[in-house]
Parts: C-alpha cells; structure tokens; sequence
C-alpha cells in the first residue's frame, strides 16, 4: 500500500473493510444456521426422549409410574397415571385423575391409618414413601401393592410425590408359601428325623429346630451354646466337626459328615451332618444345615436302603395313589395304595401295564395327554376313570410333576392320583338338580300362561258387563255395587299381570324397549291414575321436575311406567295423612347416558328398618297378621327391584315407623339423537276416537262375545260377530270393516292363521290392510310379538277397558304400529 497514491488506498482499503463484513456477515449466518440445526436437534431428541420415557412408564410390567399432590385442603389428587394403572386396578385413569378417592375406596380400611400417617411423615422431613398396600380392584380380587415414591417440594411450597406402583401379590403369595413350606419342612423334619440348624459367624450363636434338641436328648425349649454343642461329640467327631466348620468359614467349603455323640442322656448315636456356607457380598457370614440320626442306618450298615424305605413308608401310609416313570415314559413304581385299589401286582402295572385300567372312553385321551405334557416336560392334571379291585370304575384326578436331579438332570415323572368319584356324582348331581329346576321353571311359565289365558277370559266378560251396567241408569246403592266389583276386577287384573311379569323376569324372558317418550307427560298421566285414590284420603299428590332434566328421553316407556305405578300406589295405600311426593333429577351426564334418580317420598305408616330388605321379596307385606288392614299379594316391591334391576339402575328405600317412606331409584336413560315431535298423551286421545266405526269381534267365547258386543254397541259402534278365524275372512270378503278385533285361540281357525290369510290375500283388494288388533288372554311379551310378527297392528289383552281399546285404536290411526 506505500507504492499507491492516496485515492487508490482509500477506494483499496474500503474494497478490503467491506469484505469483511460480508465473510462476517456470511460466518455469522452459518453460525446461526448450525444452531438452529442444532436447536432443532435437541428437541428432536427432548421429544424421542420423553417418548422413550412414556413408551417405557407406560409397559413397566405389571407397574405403573404416578405422580401426586395433596390440595391445601389436605385432599389427595393424581396428577398423572401410566397405562398401567387401567389394567391393574380396573379404574378409568380420568375418573381417578378427576377424584382420587375411586382410588382411595379400594384400600384395606385397616390400612388406610396407616397410609395417611406415612403421608403425614413424607410430608414432614421430605423422606421417601414406600408401603405395601391391600387393594380391592374394580371386579372385586383383592391384590398386594408396593408403593415407593419420593417427595420434592415445588417453589409454591406444594409437595409432589413421583413414583411407583408395583402389584406384588405373586411376590406376597410366595412369601407365605414359603412360610407354609418351611413350615411343612420342619414338620416333614419331624417325621423324618431331620433337625436344621444355623450357625452365625459374627456373634457365634447358633439356632436349631425342636428335632435337633431331640437328636440330643434336650428338652425341645432348652438351647444350648455352639462350644456346648461340640462337647456332646467323641473326641475324633469333634476334631472333624472343628475342621470341617472352620473350612466352611475360611474357604467357604460345605461338608458332609458321619459323627459318634454321646447325648445329655448318655445315649451313644451316629448322626449325619450337612453343613453349608452362606456367603453375603463375598464372605461367609453363616453356616447353615442340618442333621439327622443315622444311628439304626449305621448299625445296619446300608443312606441308600433306609431313605428307600423312608420313601415307601410315607408313599404308602397316605391316600394317595403314587407311580413314578422314568425319562422313557414308562411306569416304574407304583405305591401300596395304588396296587390296592386297582387289585393288580406291581408287575401288571410297570410301564404301561398301567393303561389297561383306564376306562375305554378315557382311554385315548388320557394317553395322548400324558405323552403330549411328558414331550413339553409339564406339570399336569387330569380326571379320568380307572378300573377299581372291585370291577367297578372310579373316577381319579391325577396331579403330575416332572422330575429332576440336583444338578437338573430330567428323570421323568412323579404323580399323586385321589379318588373324586364322589365329587364327581356331585357335579352330576348338580347338573340334573339343575336341569330339573330348568324344567320346573318352564313348566311354572307354562302354567302362569295357561291359567292367565284361563282367567282373563271370564274376566274380560265380567268387566266388560260390569262397565255396560255402569253406562245404564243406576241408584246411587246399585252405582255404588258396581264400581266396587269393577275396582275388584281391575285388582285381580293388576295381579295376573304382576305374577306374569314376576315369571317373565326370574325365566329371564322379558326383554326391553327403547323409544323417545316425554318424561312430563309420563309424569302427568301416571299421577291421573291416582287423583280420585288421594283425594278421597285428602292426600297431596305432588311432582317435582329438576329444570335440568330433559324434556325427552330414550328408555323403555312402559317399564318405567310400570314402576312409578307401584311406587306411588304403595305410598297413597300406606298413607293415611298428609302428602306423596315424585321427584325426578338428573345426576350425572356421560356418553350420551344420563343417570335420573327418581324419589317417591310420603308420610305414611313407615317400615321397621329391620324389615326394610323383606320388602323387596315376593309376596311379602308389612302387615302379616290376620288383622290386616292393608290389601295387596305383596308383588309390587319386588317387581320393580327387578325392572330396575333389569334396566340396569339400583334401588334403595328409607323409613321410619310413623314418620313415612322415600324410595329412591337410579336409572340410566338416553338422550335421543334428535328433538322428534312431543308425544301426545293417552289422555288427550282416549276419547276422540269416532263413533259408528264398523268392527268385526272374532270370539269364540259367547259371554266374552256378548259383553264386549254390548259394551262397544252402548258406546256407538256397529258391531258383527264372527265365531273362529274362517267366518272372519268369510264376512271380509262381502262387507266393509274399519277394525278387526281378533281373538287368537278359536276353534277351526285360529287369529294368527287368520292375520296371515287376510294378509296375503289376493281377492279382498284394499281390505286386507285393514287394522287388526289382538284381542287375547295371551299377555306374554312373547305371544305379542308373534302377534305383530303376523301382520297385526296392535295388542290387547284381556280383561279390555274400552278407554284402552280407544287408546290403542287411536295410535294404529296415526300409523303406530304395536
């Protein structure tokens, strides 16, 4: 730059400082690129991590990871629950994240003080929490549960628990089982002659069962020290003894020996004593082991032949039928008891000698289900019948295990086998007590339909006479007489079809119906059944409908109102003074269901709370003396536990004698899925049907034919009357009908051959549309369904009240069918 004139070094050194800002500028964005690379790299793998973390919370075997609070309120809250938690315990994560205490309920009640103390203390010195739990999942199995979290607190001072969850049953059943088994082992020691026996190396003490104080002649509390212990050896067996247990401390060597004692009682013996090292972090911190006395097997001088005939010995003083095999499949002993209940030598039955004592139709199946667990090595179980000395055959459950030696080797098979033949003459028993009950119950359905169709049919001619004689002029006495035998009749009617719907339910045949009804007009048409009943007892009779119900719900209609019927019947019946109230609320919304809970409160006589369950039994009454004061066969209760049972809600009931009764019911009902047009009530079109309608009656009953002829003929209908199924086509044919009222059980030609005749029929034209309602004793829901099936359009069953009869008219006319 010396040699350049001024202007030339200028415009030189700009050109240079302007280079490098733009490198600068350059370098600068590549720096800003890489970090954002960078950036973006690291919550690439924030977000690979946290999933790794997720994936790995949410499949912890039989785990779950959680974390949780206490409100300021002391309240228990979960903040997150793994995927675990759902198939643990059974509970939808968001309800328990909603409320703890789902979870909370599931706890033993005995350890609950204990849980919240243990909180109380994490919360004081911020320790870990750990606890093992009893839990009560969801369907009911109790389960164990170890808890381990660790407490932090946050900077608004609020604690937060994070940990884990670990369903530890097996774990606790195993701890008790090997209780039981040690338990079982020391016995087992007792009848064998063994006594275990342990040896600290630090402190020196040693610790023995009962048996080793009686290999010693010592009483079974008395305990002495290990150098004492020593004293009781020869001079030779305890120099063994000495060195044998120093090399089990210092080498960490097991031993095996053969000792001469002489006991506190001056018994001279020979025992065998087995000692092992038990190491802890690479040193041996005890010496464990037992001993048994050897002395009969020393003086007979044969480990093998006296732990033979140790093994026989208990094999045969038991029940059980033993065999062994060997890894070829075949038998190779056979216990005392076996032999002696099939009647055979050992001889017979080595291999599968065996075999030919199995019942022919058990037989192959027992073979290829032995060979297949043999060729998997697994433990089975297996029943099947084996010949017994006596010719007859008897039913066995045979446990097998396999067997191997110390070092794993697979020696074949051991089984124990008892005798189930009783058990299984129970289970026989069992099921042809249970068939039998089937039948019965069938043969019950059968005989409540047949007297039903038996008695509704007078029935319908008694009623039907019976509302013709209250439309004729009657003094005040006669009007009197006849409304109280109608009111028996509609009594009498009300009891078949509780007894119908009581049998219905226990076969397990009714069935449910869901349809869009308005719950007010319900409501309103059930409480008109029962104006005149409470204000002749001066009652007030109120409803209540939370704002917040919907005006329309989906459920089945008829169900319900057959419910809120016997609800409100009973309180007016009980109830002398004062009021009855319905209440209707919605309390809770979920999945498209709303859960209704309906209260039916009165201030009627009350019920004795120890009699409150009885009353949701058949046939059973608060009065029970011959004094009654109350009618009634005690069905309603128990129908409508039932109904409610049936359509999945509960029931409950609270009283006191002399102050009155609430029951309240909990039904799940529907929304349904748009606003249709609001029902009308029974009540405004019972009486619009028009008069001078034409009907054909098909009755082949004369008294049922006449009163119901009389009674429709009274109202202004032109009637004719047809005898059986065939005279009813005859009359379709030549005249015009607007209503056939059809009795199903005719002679010649029944109703539903009929319907079907009239249906398909290709010479009538437009009439064999015309509408056909089943008049019937028949009140199953059954039998209306093949009704409709048929081709009717609507149902009756007998007794027929002609406010019915104009109801059911009413809605085929506006194209309802059933």
């Amino acid at each position: 730059m010396l040699d350049l004139d001024p202007n030339t070094a200028l415009r030189w050194s700009m050109y240079k400082g302007w280079g490098f800002v733009f490198v600068s500028a350059f370098l600068l964005m590549i720096l800003i690129r890489f970090n954002l690379a960078r950036h973006e790299e690291l919550l690439k793998r924030l977000a690979e991590s946290e999933e790794r973390f997720r994936l790995v919370c949410d499949n912890l075997p039989e785990s779950y990871v959680y974390q949780f609070t206490l409100e300021p309120d002391g309240t228990p809250r979960f903040l997150y629950l793994s995927a675990g938690f759902e198939r643990l315990h059974g509970l939808r994560t968001e309800d328990v994240i909603r409320d703890a205490g789902l979870l909370y309920r599931q706890v033993a009640p005995s350890q609950l003080q204990e849980l919240e103390a243990g909180q109380a203390e994490s919360v004081k010195d911020l320790s870990d929490f750990m606890m093992k739990l009893s839990m009560r999942r969801s369907d009911g199995v109790w389960r164990w549960f170890q808890i381990c979290s660790r407490p932090r607190r946050l900077a608004d001072d609020r604690i937060i628990w994070d940990g884990i969850i670990t369903d530890i049953s097996e774990q606790m059943e195993s701890q008790q089982e090997i209780r039981r088994t040690n338990e079982l082992l020391e016995q087992a020691g007792e009848i064998a002659g063994f006594g275990g026996w342990e040896f600290d190396v630090q402190t020196r003490q040693g610790t023995w069962t009962g048996e080793v104080a009686k290999i010693h002649d010592l009483p079974p509390a008395e305990r002495e020290g290990v150098d004492q212990g020593l004293s009781f050896y020869t001079e030779t067996s305890r120099g063994k003894i000495e060195r044998a247990v120093q090399d089990a401390i210092e080498r960490a060597l097991p031993y095996d020996l053969e000792l001469e004692m002489q006991t506190r009682a001056g018994n001279k013996k020979w025992v065998r004593t087995v000692g092992r090292p038990v190491m802890e972090e690479g040193r041996v911190v005890k010496v464990a082991g037992v001993i048994q006395d050897i002395t009969d097997r020393k003086r007979a001088e044969t480990a093998l032949r006296e732990s033979e005939h140790h093994f026989r010995t208990l094999a045969n003083a038991g029940k059980a039928l033993i065999w062994t095999s060997g890894p070829d499949m075949l038998c190779d002993y056979f216990n005392d008891t076996w032999l002696k209940f099939t009647g055979r030598t050992m001889e017979q039955e080595l291999g599968n000698g065996w075999a030919e004592g199995v019942h022919p139709d058990d037989h192959s199946r027992c073979l290829e289900f032995y060979v297949s667990k043999f060729n998997r090595r697994e433990a089975f179980e297996i029943e099947y019948r084996l010949r017994h000395a006596d010719g007859s055959y008897r039913w066995i459950l045979d446990l097998g295990n396999p067997r191997y030696d110390s070092e794993g080797t697979f020696l074949g098979y051991i089984g124990h086998c008892y005798d189930v033949t009783e058990r299984k003459h129970n289970e026989q028993a069992l099921i042809q007590a249970k068939d039998a009950a089937e039948a019965a119950n069938k043969a019950k359905s059968a005989f409540l339909a047949n007297m039903s169709h038996e008695i509704r049919t007078p029935l319908n001619g008694v009623m039907a006479m019976l509302q013709v004689l209250e439309m004729t002029p009657l003094d005040p006495d006669q009007a009197k007489y006849a409304s109280m035998a109608m009111t028996s009749s509609e009594r009498l009617s009300r009891l078949l079809t509780d007894i119908l719907d009581l049998s219905r339910i226990e076969a397990d045949r009714m069935t449910l119906r869901e349809e869009a009804f308005e719950i007010g007009n319900l409501c309103d048409s059930v409480l008109e059944l029962f104006l005149v009943a409470s204000r002749e007892k001066g009652l007030s009779l109120k409803t209540s409908l939370d704002p917040a119900l919907p005006p329309r719900l989906l459920g089945d209609e008829s169900r319900l109102r057959q419910i809120l019927f016997n609800l409100i019947g009973n309180a007016i019946k009980f109830t002398e003074t004062g009021s009855v109230h319905l209440e209707m609320t919605p309390l809770r919304f979920a999945n498209a269901e709303m859960l209704v809970l309906i209260s039916v409160t009165d201030t009627g006589i009350g019920i004795s709370p120890d009699r409150l369950d009885e009353l949701f039994q058949p046939f059973t009454q608060v009065e029970t003396s011959y004094t009654r004061k109350y009618q009634g066969a005690g069905l309603g209760l128990s129908i409508v536990r039932r109904l409610v049972e049936l359509m999945g809600g509960h029931i409950s009931l609270d009283s006191l004698p002399g102050e009155g009764t609430a029951v309240h019911v909990v039904l799940p009902l529907k929304l349904p899925p748009a606003a249709g047009t609001p029902a009308q009530t029974d009540t405004a079109t019972r009486n619009d049907t028009p008069r001078g309608i034409r009907i054909l009656l098909a009755e082949d009953d004369w008294s049922n034919a006449f009163a119901t002829k009389t009674l429709l003929e009274k109202n202004g209908y032109a009637v004719s009357l047809a005898v059986n199924g065939q005279e009813v086509i005859a009359l379709l044919e030549t005249q015009e009908f607007d209503l056939i009222l059809m009795d199903i059980q005719m002679p010649v030609m029944d109703g539903i051959t009929a319907t079907r005749a009239i249906r398909s029929s290709t010479r009538i034209g437009p009439k064999k549309d015309v509408p056909i309602i089943a008049l019937t004793a028949f009140a199953m829901t059954v039998d209306k369904e093949a009704f409709l099936a048929a081709g009717m359009n609507g149902f009756l069953s007998k007794p027929v009240k002609l406010a019915d009869l104009q109801a059911e008219y009413h809605k085929i006319a506006h194209g309802s069918v059933g």
